[in-house]
């Protein structure tokens, strides 16, 4: 498998705002890719264990958080865009909209879903942090959406 052609958690989605749009990347190849993808961070994440609790959040909250992250590549604690969310912010965020999306699938929210994923990953990669369980749980429970969505639509 060619290296590097899974590209969409390689760039800062701020500094490359038309990074998904008009992409001729599609079906079973790109889903191969993808995959190979998130199983090589998967790999390469530590096995920390942490049980941390978290407020689940409603729906619209969810909706609301995925549609300020599409406009402006972030997400914000405050309004006035002073303070961004954290890597481990963004982590907890993709869990809970994994406990959306399996409750009731919807794929503007998957969708965005995807890409605070590759958002996670680039920021793994990029600033070398230590990885704990919850970074590798987020993306194996986005492999098991994604496949689920894929053998649904094939049936």
């Amino acid at each position: 498998m060619k290296k590097n052609i899974y590209k969409y958690d390689k760039f800062d989605p701020k500094k490359n705002r038309s990074l998904y749009q008009y992409s001729s990347f599609h079906g079973k190849k790109f889903f191969n890719y993808y995959s190979f993808s998130r199983k090589k961070i998967i790999k390469n994440l530590s096995k920390i264990e942490l049980n941390k609790k978290y407020k689940i959040l409603s729906k619209k909250k969810i909706l609301n958080l995925c549609r300020e992250f599409e406009v402006k590549k972030r997400i914000y604690f405050d309004k006035n865009k002073k303070k961004e969310f954290s890597l481990s912010a963004y982590v907890v965020f993709s869990k809970q909209i994994s406990i959306q999306l399996k409750k009731k699938m919807d794929f503007s929210i998957f969708s965005t879903y995807l890409k605070i994923n590759d958002y996670i990953s680039f920021c793994y990669k990029k600033k070398n942090i230590k990885a704990d369980k919850d970074i590798h749980n987020i993306f194996q429970d986005e492999i098991n959406l994604t496949k689920k969505i894929i053998y649904e639509k094939i049936r």
